[in-house]
């Protein structure tokens, strides 16, 4: 259980080290609204949109994409490995120790 542990720690501290890497590039997109500001006046609804647009989609890119990528490419790999469904075998033991084999954990209305 212990090495499950680690494997996971270590997995999730892959995902985060590489993200952060990846979302800096990515969050100096934000340097480019700055010209936006040269071609419209700041109180103009247009440079209103567009600066609402670049923070959006900046935003929005910058910090889900850098850390979906790696964890996605890390959860194929365990699952080509074999691990995941070892994990989910130990799981099954545990589930069924507490009593919770098909039923959901969580009821739904």
């Amino acid at each position: 259980m212990r090495f499950w542990a680690g494997v996971l720690f270590f997995f999730f501290w892959i995902v985060f080290s590489l993200g952060k890497h990846i979302e800096e590039p990515i969050l100096a997109f934000r340097a480019l609204r700055s010209l936006s500001g040269v071609h419209l006046s700041k109180e103009s609804l247009l440079f209103t949109v567009v600066n609402g647009l670049f923070q959006g989609f900046s935003g929005g890119i910058g910090i889900v994409l850098p850390y979906l990528i790696p964890f996605l490419l890390g959860l194929s790999l365990l699952e080509d490995i074999g691990y995941l469904p070892r994990a989910a075998f130990l799981m099954d033991s545990i589930m069924h120790s507490s009593g919770s084999t098909e039923n959901p954990s969580s009821p739904s209305c």
